[in-house]
């Protein structure tokens, strides 16, 4: 980052049990970069970013002490608006932009999670994972992840 220049963020987490075995989660992600140019002058950028999650967790759903996750969020991206910045030309004059971030769709992570306990120590678990909209462009192909993962402590 730009000498001068400080990041800012702010995160809200919660969850609510809303009946037995059942919990409603939520997160905000915000930050604000206020970047000032290396030669000093006034200017700044301020790049800013959001992201959202929702979630729906159920446990003890088939096995005693099982877990089962839903989740829908939205990773962390500009918000729409412009940017100004100064920017350094290779002759030493200093020349002024504005950018403009108006993502033509927003990525969206959709997340099923489950996982079983095998013993007091271990277990095994199951994520599948799809990404729409990826880099926030409409016209991008889904992303589809899956996982399976052994656990132990030792």
């Amino acid at each position: 980052m730009p000498a001068g220049g400080e990041t800012t963020s702010l995160g809200l987490h919660g969850a609510y049990r809303f009946a037995t075995n059942w919990n409603v989660t939520g997160a905000y992600l915000g930050t604000f970069a206020d970047a000032q140019p290396p030669d000093g002058s006034p200017r700044r950028m301020s790049p800013r970013n959001r992201g959202l999650a929702l979630g729906l967790a159920k446990s003890e759903t088939w096995l005693r002490g099982d877990r089962l996750a839903l989740s829908l969020a939205q990773p962390a991206r500009p918000r729409p608006g412009t940017r100004d910045a100064t920017y350094e030309g290779i002759d030493g004059v200093d020349f002024d932009r504005t950018s403009t971030f108006r993502p033509a769709a927003r990525e969206w992570t959709t997340t099923l999670n489950y996982f079983a306990p095998l013993s007091r120590y271990g277990g095994l678990g199951l994520t599948l994972v799809n990404r729409s909209r990826l880099t926030n462009d409409a016209g991008a192909s889904d992303e589809r992840i899956m996982s399976i993962r052994f656990s132990t402590r030792f």
